[in-house]
Formats: C-alpha cells, structure tokens, sequence
C-alpha cells in the first residue's frame, strides 16, 4: 500500500469535508459502532451490533441501537442478509421512544480489481409503538483496498414509499491491528429528502470491530 494508492479516498474525503459549506455543515453528528463477528461455520455468520450517536453541539446522546445480523454464504460472490435491532431514539424536543427495525437483503462481491468491489441491497421495516410504521430499501456500491491499512469509499442510495429518501456518500481508512480487530475513521454526507431532514447530514464516525472466533481456524 503506497500514498499513491491511498490518493482516491483521501481525495473523496476533502470533497466531502471542504465541498459542502453552507448552513448544512452546521449540524455535525458522530456515531460509534461496536460489530462482535462470530463465524459459526464457514458458510454462516452472525454479528452482535452495538450503535451510538450523538450531535455534540446541541443534544448530546440522541439514540442508542443494538442488534445482531446474520450472513449465510450462498455462493463463492453472494451473501444472504437478516437481521434485527432496536434503537432507543430521541429527536430534538421529542420524547426517547423505541424503534424497532427487521431487515434482510444479499451483498456481492462484484470483483477484485485495485481493491474489493461490492454491492449490498438491503429492504427494512421500522415499527416503533407510539409512530407510525414505515418501509425503506437501501442500495449500496463500494470499495475497499486489500492492505493492513484500507482506504474505502462507498455510495449508498435510500428509497420509501414516497420515492428518494437520500444519498449516502462516505470514505473512511479501516485499520487492521491484529487477525481479530480492526478500527476505522470514516465520514459521510447525505442528502436527504426535506420532509425527512432540513439540512444534509454529515456523520464523522469510528468502528470498532472484534471477531469472537478464531480467523485462523477459519475455513477459506
């Protein structure tokens, strides 16, 4: 891995960060995410999900989420998707109030060239008692460099019932410290419907990721 290869993402990281000033940037988010994978054999995965996320210049703590997803290998490129997770919620004078999410979909690896290439596609459904409930498909294309130190980028498009919802537009570097963990620092900017939010979202973000198994018993 030389700078060389690292000059697209940190390329797509000061579009992000220095192409989007207007009143929009004035609203900046974090989240902080634990992922616990456990491969329960070499065609079946499932991921304990911890989320946080806060808007330090106004709420602090605005939700909580925690969950578990499951990946069952169809083929050598396809992987099926289901999961679930509950998230503890609160928007600006709302009170907190319980959102839960079903989810399920298939991800592919679409290639290997300069990195891995793949797409996620994902249907949800959120059902919180005192809301009402609401259906929302999310397709995803990225990349990620094949090194200790990866570079990643992706797009991810949101879409309900009324059409659009937003796009998600993220980059971030991933660091694997050891065959178990790995952290990165990634950010995204998403546009989002006006009924769904008045100003872009910008999240700066870390993830925490700790594998339960043992990689090296791990069948290829």
């Amino acid at each position: 891995m030389t700078l060389r290869d690292l000059f697209p993402t940190f390329f797509l990281l000061v579009v992000l960060l220095a192409g989007f000033r207007s009143p929009c940037w004035a609203q900046p988010e974090t989240q902080h995410v634990l992922n616990l994978p456990w491969r329960i054999n070499p065609g079946v995965e499932l991921t304990l999900h911890t989320r946080f996320r806060t808007r330090p210049t106004s709420q602090g703590l605005y939700q909580g989420r925690v969950g578990a997803l499951l990946g069952v290998r169809l083929n050598q490129r396809v992987t099926a998707i289901a999961g679930y997770y509950f998230a503890e919620e609160e928007e600006d004078s709302r009170d907190r109030e319980g959102l839960n999410r079903f989810f399920g979909g298939v991800e592919s690896r679409l290639g290997n060239w300069k990195g891995s290439w793949a797409t996620r596609h994902l249907a949800e459904s959120f059902y919180a008692p005192q809301g009402p409930a609401f259906f929302r498909i999310r397709h995803r294309f990225g990349w990620e460099a094949p090194s200790r130190l990866r570079p990643f980028s992706n797009v991810e498009v949101f879409w309900d019932r009324h059409g659009w919802r937003s796009v998600r537009l993220q980059a971030g570097l991933r660091y694997r410290i050891n065959q178990r963990t790995s952290w990165d620092f990634h950010y995204f900017h998403e546009p989002r419907r006006q009924d769904i939010g008045l100003w872009p979202r910008n999240m700066y973000g870390t993830t925490l990721e700790i594998r339960l198994d043992d990689p090296a018993k791990a069948s290829p």
